[in-house]
This record gives structure tokens, C-alpha cells and sequence, in this order.
């Protein structure tokens, strides 16, 4: 482990930080900072690196993560490691499909498993608002704007279902082009389909038009959809107009208890999409990469 410390090739920042394994915990430098965990470390949790050196899994990163970022940059984090894309710059859209790399049932159990650790209860606590299966990063700030609840911004809607799949089955099939239909966020107790139409995914004549039919066949199969365009997101006045759209489709109360309820939910809106000016180094990482 000394050695791992003194290898300045390592593309890390410094203070390089170390969990120490076997309880010896050499002392901390300026290139390394040694740590010790608060609980049996599971060995089938790390990801081996080469020769005694490994990597925290998906499910101990996050739960060490809680430890130094919000319940909001934490949800974000989650719903990306259980969910098909990762945060990539060198993607012209921003991020790259990636399979999940965990699950909520796994992290549930790691939080469980490790109940001593700091980060524990937090991650435990932001577990219940996850959602599996996000495709890409608007589609999991769409599902927290709508679905957290109005302590935190949100619309206070059920935790919706992410890229659920509708097969028109014999009722519906003169309607449907397609074999299966999937939906971004879905709502199955109030048939409520939301998908987020992004201008570089839609764009051209013969898109729009497929889209409109997909659209038409869904709405046949008697779900109600609700498409969301960046700007209804972005914009103060466009996003009050979906906001009534999407509490009378789902069911949701028209007024909020919260006194401060508009402010939070700017807050929200702002961290989730990333143009909060007040957004740290870290948010921004894990919002942009």
C-alpha cells in the first residue's frame, strides 16, 4: 500500500484517497490519504485493479459518496448507476448508453450491510425516491422534478416507472406499428405516460411524423401522454403551464402547504438541470462530468 501511495503515475488527484484493507492504516501524505471502513467490507463489492490494489463496487461508491454530497447530487448518482447511461463529455450529447451498473435492491442491501457507516442513513433515506432504468440524464431530472416530493421541490407525484413497456396486445394491435411501445416515465395506477421529446433525438420531417403516430397509438391503448419539450423545462412561465397539465393528468393537488414551495421547487428545477450559478464543483461533475 505504500507503494500504491508513492506511484505518482496514478492519473488521481492529490491526496489520493485509500481505504486501508488490512488495519494497518500507514500515515497520511500530500500524495495519499488513508481511510479506514467502519464495518466488514464486503471483497465481493470491490473491483480489482491489478495485484493487491482495488476500486470501490457501484453500491460502496454511492454509499461512500453520501457521505460528502447532497440528497439531491446523491439521487442523481443513483438513478445513473441504476440506470442505461453514463455521464460522458466526450459525447456530443453529453452522456453514453451504458447498461446499469447496480440496483435498488443492491444498494438497499449494501445500506443494510454497512448500517454503521456515515453515508448510510442517507443513502437509505433517498433510496424510496430511485427510480431503475433512466436512459439519459433529462429523462432522470424530469422523473425528480415530478416525482419528489414538495419538501424538495417536487410535484409530489408517485415515483413513475422509467422506459416502461406497453404492448398493445390483440385489443390495440390494428393501431400500433410496433410490436412494444416504450414509454420515459410511466404512471400504470393512472395510465399517464411522460416523454421528454429532446431536439437532437427528434428532429426532421419523417421523425416528427413517426412520433406523432407513435404518439397516436399509445394515446389508443388509453394512456394519456405528455410530451416535454427542454424549453417547458427550462422557462419559468412554459414550466407553470406543464405543471398544471401534469397535476390534472396524475391527480395532483393544485396547492402546496409548503410556504416556501415555489422557491424549493426553483431550486430543484435549477440543481436537476444544471443552471443553478450556485452549483459546486462537485454538482457539476456529477450533473455534467
Amino acid at each position: 500500500m505504500s507503494a500504491l501511495a508513492d506511484d505518482l503515475s496514478l492519473p488521481a488527484p492529490r491526496p489520493l484517497h485509500v481505504l486501508d484493507l488490512d488495519g494497518r492504516r500507514p500515515r497520511s501524505t500530500t500524495a495519499a490519504a488513508f481511510h479506514r471502513w467502519a464495518a466488514p467490507l464486503p471483497m465481493g463489492q470491490l473491483v480489482p485493479l491489478g495485484g493487491d490494489a482495488f476500486s470501490l463496487g457501484p453500491e460502496l461508491l454511492l454509499l461512500d459518496m453520501a457521505r460528502c454530497v447532497d440528497d439531491l447530487d446523491l439521487l442523481l448518482l443513483c438513478h445513473e448507476l441504476c440506470g442505461g447511461y453514463r455521464i460522458d463529455r466526450t459525447c456530443d450529447q453529453g452522456f453514453a448508453s451504458r447498461p446499469p451498473l447496480t440496483s435498488v435492491r443492491e444498494l438497499r442491501r449494501c445500506a443494510e450491510r454497512n448500517a454503521g457507516v456515515a453515508g448510510a442513513k442517507r443513502l437509505r433515506r433517498v433510496l424510496p425516491h430511485v427510480g431503475e432504468g433512466s436512459e439519459s440524464p433529462m429523462e432522470t431530472a424530469t422523473a425528480l422534478i415530478v416525482g419528489l416530493p414538495p419538501r424538495w421541490g417536487g410535484l409530489g407525484a408517485p415515483r413513475p416507472e422509467h422506459n416502461h413497456r406497453l404492448d398493445p396486445g390483440r385489443r390495440w394491435r390494428g393501431a400500433a406499428e410496433k410490436g412494444h411501445y416504450r414509454c420515459d416515465l410511466y404512471w400504470p395506477e393512472r395510465r399517464v405516460a411522460v416523454e421528454y421529446d429532446g431536439e437532437r433525438a427528434h428532429t426532421g420531417a419523417e421523425r416528427i411524423s413517426a412520433d406523432a403516430r407513435r404518439r397516436a397509438a399509445i394515446q389508443a391503448m388509453g394512456v394519456t401522454t405528455v410530451t416535454v419539450t427542454r424549453d417547458q423545462l427550462y422557462r419559468p412561465a412554459d414550466f407553470r403551464r406543464l405543471e398544471k397539465t401534469l397535476r390534472r393528468v396524475l391527480g395532483l393537488r393544485s396547492r402546496v402547504r409548503c410556504a416556501d414551495y415555489p422557491e424549493r421547487q426553483r431550486r430543484l428545477r435549477a440543481r436537476a438541470l444544471g443552471f443553478d450559478p450556485a452549483m459546486g464543483d462537485v454538482s457539476r461533475l456529477i450533473r455534467f462530468g
